[in-house]
């Protein structure tokens, strides 16, 4: 019998759910993350950092205060599309002000997406196999399908999901002028997904419960063929099973949206108010979702320019 996949905790920093930006303001916007006080400068960025202090909360909430998770049985794995965006400007405009001699080489390792990741590998000892994913809007729904891989495949216990982009301000303006409806915003969330005979073996709570992860892609008509089958099959949008989706301000994405939308009962579907954090949405949703305490069955639905993704889910209340 194959092993199921269940949720076992989650930590976020919220996106405040603020009104679109406008393109003249949207490089000024403070962002998300804000640098701890006592944040060891040249060890660590902003990231890498929060990260460290969101990975405690998560293991609190998954209830592994007190467990060992040093080793090979933990995993850990990122999604993210523009990453550490806020370091490679801090970079590049050092250069253009100095020349070659005023950037610190050591500061260019802390621009790559895995950096974030190296610091927590490091400070807990994770053993277990680690990646991080760089592939588009969907690289966080990239990384839970690699995370449920890696656990059925018997390579370790529990993975940690990290979901994030932290923007530069030349970043946010451009993403601005992108935006047609509702706006773009940097984001950090982790989920921690786990063998259910792990979570069971240590009395942990299971909050809910992966039931199904898909990617689509190819042309619209065959994405639409497909993932209106899949939908079908599902009973989306019944009251079975819900569905919530995320929507993306590109047209391509859009388009995908509306065609996809006609397989289901408007009555039993939502739009997320979120912002959209690009790479780290999947992550970010499936947060919220549990955070929330739904209950029953939800289709998560995420849409973008090349593509898109479905997580299917069944939530438990606390």
């Amino acid at each position: 019998m194959m092993e199921r996949i269940v949720i076992t905790g989650t930590a976020s920093i919220l996106p405040e759910k603020i009104p679109h930006l406008d393109v003249e303001n949207a490089a000024c916007r403070t962002t998300t993350f804000s640098p701890a006080k006592e944040m060891e400068h040249r060890r660590q960025t902003v990231v890498s950092t929060q990260l460290l202090q969101l990975c405690q909360q998560l293991f609190r909430d998954a209830g592994l205060d007190g467990v060992n998770v040093a080793g090979e049985e933990t995993g850990l794995v990122s999604g993210a599309y523009y990453g550490c965006m806020s370091v490679t400007q801090g970079i590049l405009t050092a250069l253009h002000q100095k020349g070659p001699r005023g950037v610190d080489a050591i500061e260019f390792a802390k621009a790559t997406h895995s950096f974030p990741l190296s610091a927590v590998s490091i400070a807990f000892s994770l053993l277990g196999p680690a990646a991080a994913v760089v592939s588009d809007e969907l690289a966080s729904l990239d990384a839970l399908m690699m995370a449920r891989d890696w656990l059925l495949a018997e390579r370790c216990q529990r993975v940690i999901v990290v979901g994030y982009e932290h923007f530069s301000p030349l970043l946010q303006a451009h993403l601005g002028h992108l935006a047609s409806e509702g706006h773009y915003c940097d984001n950090l969330s982790v989920v921690m997904l786990e063998t259910q005979s792990s979570a069971l073996a240590r009395g942990a709570a299971i909050r809910a419960e992966v039931l199904g992860l898909k990617r689509f892609s190819g042309s619209l008509e065959k994405m639409t063929r497909q993932w209106g089958t899949e939908l079908q099959q599902l009973g989306a949008g019944t009251e079975a099973c819900h569905v919530l989706s995320v929507s993306s301000p590109q047209p391509a994405a859009r388009s995908l949206e509306q065609a996809i939308g006609s397989h289901y009962s408007r009555s039993h579907h939502q739009r997320s108010e979120a912002p959209q954090v690009l790479g780290a949405t999947a992550v970010l949703q499936l947060a919220n979702m549990v955070q929330a305490s739904l209950a029953g069955e939800w289709v998560l639905n995420t849409f973008a320019t090349a593509g898109g993704g479905m997580l299917h889910l069944r939530l438990d209340p606390l």
